[in-house]
């Protein structure tokens, strides 16, 4: 069975993107939605760039 699920949406159904994000994760899923994932890789200092070898 897959259990990732992306979120997409548009601003003002943010409220119900989370519900169902919340959702999901509570079901066995692992849904990723920008405002969630994003923030949480920048709190654990990740950077989004990239070094040339």
């Amino acid at each position: 069975m897959y259990n990732k699920v992306f979120i997409s949406y548009a601003t003002e159904d943010y409220q119900y993107a989370d519900n169902l994000h919340d959702f999901l994760s509570k079901n066995g899923f692992e849904p990723w939605m920008d405002k969630k994932n994003l923030l949480r890789r920048s709190k654990l200092g990740f950077s989004n760039t990239t070094s040339a070898s």
